[in-house]
């Protein structure tokens, strides 16, 4: 005879464990990822502990849905959806929605303007020389701005691109500033020097200013993951080029040098406002993932987690009310 069912708070809290334990081998995956592409150990292992803490939320979120609807979880079965799983996940989503919006207006920077083709762009900032950086001083160059960081795996695959660049136009007029989202100078300095790198590194002095939190990082809104990101300044200090990397970067700071007045800029990465919405809705899920307080991420998870699966179960309650009531009525009443 099989066993029964679990229900109410044992069959919540067990089926978190067990959508936890399930979330393991991919928050291990994402570690290795990260860990060789982008980040730094100690930063691919926060961002898989923080995979591991979304999957128990989810599970603890369905959970409590099946136990406010009356589900019961069969712990032999495999995870399927059952009644209380559609409101619960859908108000966690909803939720964590939330906490990433919270957090990104929260940023001192919330006003984040928009890097448009043919408009002027302000990138200023200190130096790693004790200098200072302003792209307002480099009118009549080309001026290639390269978001990047020691850990960014795919920045450092570019690099040689980069430097192909600067030896071969910058005689004729490229300058290079890098925007480092590195948080130790130490580690930035050292690598600058090794791989003999010439050009000026905006590095701000305050820790509290640097990696994601860098001012001009939050100024444009480059969000999570969103290096390497390259900007191209023509001679007129407008935009030519912007989010671009490897060919892409290439290809937009030789059209310059190719063609020796300055073009028209194309209105090509305008992206429409079904683009717009998506990239925004991506954003925003990423920086409640990665950037967002845990506590934060907790609270927005089970609050709309639960009020999902309260509007679910009433609904349910409603329609089989009414399935009883419309059932009980003689017939040709």
């Amino acid at each position: 005879m099989p066993k029964p069912g679990h229900r109410g708070l044992r069959g919540a809290l067990g089926y978190a464990l067990y959508v936890t334990m399930a979330t393991v081998p991919f928050a291990a995956l994402t570690f290795v990822v990260f860990w060789l592409l982008f980040v730094k150990p100690v930063q691919a292992l926060e961002i898989a502990a923080r995979i591991v803490l979304l999957g128990a939320l989810m599970g603890l979120g369905a959970g409590l849905g099946r136990a406010l609807s009356g589900s019961v979880w069969d712990q032999h079965r495999a995870v399927h959806f059952v009644r209380g799983d559609a409101g619960a996940l859908l108000g966690l989503l909803v939720g964590l929605m939330f906490v990433g919006a919270y957090t990104r207006q929260s940023e001192p920077s919330a006003n984040v303007k928009a890097i448009e083709v043919g408009k002027a762009i302000e990138i200023a900032g200190p130096t790693l020389d004790g200098k200072h950086f302003d792209l307002a001083e480099y009118r009549g160059k080309v001026v290639l701005v390269d978001f990047w960081a020691t850990w960014c795996g795919p920045c450092v695959r570019d690099l040689p691109r980069v430097k192909d660049l600067y030896a071969k136009y910058h005689d004729q007029g490229l300058e290079i500033v890098g925007v480092s989202l590195d948080e130790e100078r130490a580690t930035l300095v050292k690598f600058i020097e090794m791989r003999e790198m010439p050009w000026p590194q905006i590095l701000f002095d305050n820790a509290s200013d640097r990696k994601w939190k860098n001012p001009l990082v939050r100024k444009y809104g480059i969000g999570p993951i969103g290096i390497p990101y390259g900007v191209v300044v023509d001679r007129d200090g407008k935009v030519a080029e912007y989010q671009v990397s490897g060919k892409e970067m290439e290809s937009a700071v030789v059209k310059l040098f190719e063609s020796k007045s300055v073009a028209v800029p194309e209105p090509q990465r305008r992206p429409n406002d079904v683009v717009g919405a998506a990239r925004w809705l991506l954003l925003t899920l990423l920086g409640a993932i990665l950037q967002a307080r845990l506590g934060f991420i907790v609270i927005g998870c089970l609050a709309g987690a639960l009020a999902g699966a309260v509007v679910e179960a009433t609904l349910h309650l409603m329609f089989r009310s009414r399935r009883s009531l419309t059932a009980s009525e003689p017939p040709g009443s």
